[in-house]
């Protein structure tokens, strides 16, 4: 099929889609077993970009500036040879590391900071750090917090501590290791002080969305008037610094009511949500005795911490407490709700912390190392591809989607005719927009299709979140509001 012959299948692709749409009859599916996938998980828009026509970037093996690392490596051989004789199964697994990760592992001092690059092994150092701390500095895992950001990032890194040890230690020695909020959770559960925030044992926390409704059923019952209904996170989280108006205002409107108002309901349904949770912690922990302080808090990614959980951490470090926290400035995701590129300054500055840098990259080959150094400069930092190879990035600009579909289904042709997986192809976008036609266009030239990033499975997941309401409202009696909206849900399916 000559390109001139795809662009018309593609076109008549559409139109067909089009009427089935109209006539309210499902999308067609792809083939079941899909060879080539897409990642349609959306970002905020980019800024115009100047990119030439076609560019071709043929990397060097050092793709950006190849700054040394400030490694004393005298020291680090020498905590590495005392480890041979006392723990020499570990010093076996550290000597398989690069030099820099090494040195991470084994820092010595109050405060470390690990600045690590994209596809550097930051999760190896952490796990591996606090196996150290364990084996060879008897630090007992239920005096360590291990905090992250995500309940998977959690998982993964206590599956990894525990699998790297030789006897798994029973799920208790774990209870410090968890998310910001489920860490800040078990303290306000255990510190007996919840009656000083109005609520009582076994109250319960909304999650985002069951935030969002709550708040919005509060403004519908009390009539009240809110600008920026659909931006309403970001508008509270810029109240919580004391800035009400947002975006073009001029004049309040009823949001300061509406805190209010929520709070109250809150304390009556004896619920907090996620962000009382580090806020109602961070007032317990200056009171809590030395011993339930921990000698070690841990923190990944970094980056993604605000003020606010900087002070919490300062305020649960008790006297002979020692931090080691790891991140990428450069990978703030969370700008949004207060985190920034300064915060590594300011862990540095406030814990006295020691830098250390991990800069090989293990994932990405050095075409693609230096095309990130193109388009991000200075701020890209110290970049060194481990592995070799790889063909050059070409960067090709298109007039619009059509365009974009034919020379992409005509590449994709091109890789399997060169003998390339099919496996090994993906098309990963911004947006989910170009997806229907990239779809269409595979599916014109008879390339099957795998979508991810996508639930195409609404009804399941609705229905999970139906059960969990059950659940809550089962388990949870007090909450009356839950059980109403469980039931309006129901009378309206």
């Amino acid at each position: 099929m000559s390109l001139r012959d795809l662009g018309a299948e593609l076109r008549r692709a559409r139109r067909a889609r089009r009427a089935r749409e109209a006539r309210g009859e499902p999308a067609e599916e792809g083939g079941a077993v899909a060879p080539i996938a897409f990642d349609a998980r959306e970002r905020p828009a980019a800024g115009p970009a100047s990119i030439d026509p076609v560019l071709n970037s043929t990397a060097a093996s050092s793709p950006t500036t190849d700054t040394p690392i400030s490694v004393d490596d005298a020291a680090v051989a020498a905590r590495l040879a005392s480890l041979s004789s006392s723990h020499p199964a570990l010093a076996t697994r550290l000597r398989a590391l690069d030099p820099e990760q090494r040195a991470a592992i084994l820092a010595e001092g109050e405060s470390v900071l690990v600045e690590a690059q994209v596809g550097s092994g930051k999760t190896t150092v952490l796990a591996h750090r606090v196996l150290t701390l364990h084996l060879a500095e008897g630090v007992p895992l239920e005096e360590m917090a291990v905090l992250t950001f995500t309940r998977k990032a959690a998982r993964e890194i206590t599956d990894r501590v525990r699998g790297l040890l030789e006897a798994p230690p029973p799920p208790e020695a774990f209870a410090g290791f968890g998310t910001f909020h489920a860490v800040a959770r078990s303290l306000l559960e255990r510190s007996g002080r919840l009656d000083r925030f109005g609520r009582r044992p076994g109250f319960g926390v909304l999650d985002a969305a069951a935030r969002r409704a709550l708040l919005l059923e509060i403004a519908r019952e009390a009539g009240l008037v809110l600008r920026y209904e659909k931006k309403l996170d970001r508008r509270l989280e810029a109240a919580r610094a004391g800035r009400w108006r947002y975006g073009a205002m001029r004049k309040d409107d009823d949001l300061p009511r509406l805190v209010a108002l929520y709070e109250e309901e809150k304390r009556r349904r004896n619920v907090f949500d996620f962000d009382d949770l580090v806020e109602r912690a961070l007032e317990i922990v200056p009171e809590l005795e030395p011993e339930r302080r921990p000698r070690w808090i841990v923190v990944d990614e970094l980056q993604d911490c605000d003020e606010r959980q900087l002070a919490f951490l300062a305020a649960w470090a008790g006297e002979g407490t020692r931090f080691f926290g790891v991140g990428d400035p450069r990978q703030v995701i969370y700008s949004w709700r207060g985190s920034r590129p300064e915060i590594f300054a300011a862990f540095e500055s406030r814990f006295g912390a020691r830098r250390v840098t991990l800069a090989r990259n293990y994932r990405s080959r050095p075409a693609i190392l230096a095309v990130a150094g193109a388009v991000l400069g200075a701020q890209a930092g110290p970049l060194r591809a481990a592995r070799e190879g790889g063909r050059p990035v070409v960067v090709r600009r298109h007039h619009d989607p059509l365009a974009e579909t034919v020379y992409l289904t005509a590449r994709i042709r091109a890789l399997l005719e060169e003998g390339c997986a099919p496996g090994e192809i993906a098309v990963l976008t911004r947006t989910r927009e170009p997806l229907a036609a990239l779809e269409e266009g595979l599916a014109a030239a008879g390339l099957p299709v795998a979508r991810r990033g996508v639930d195409r499975e609404p009804e399941r997941r609705e229905l999970r979140d139906w059960l969990l309401r059950l659940l809550a409202a089962v388990l949870r009696p007090e909450d009356t509001g839950a059980a109403a909206r469980l039931l309006a849900d129901s009378a309206a399916a």
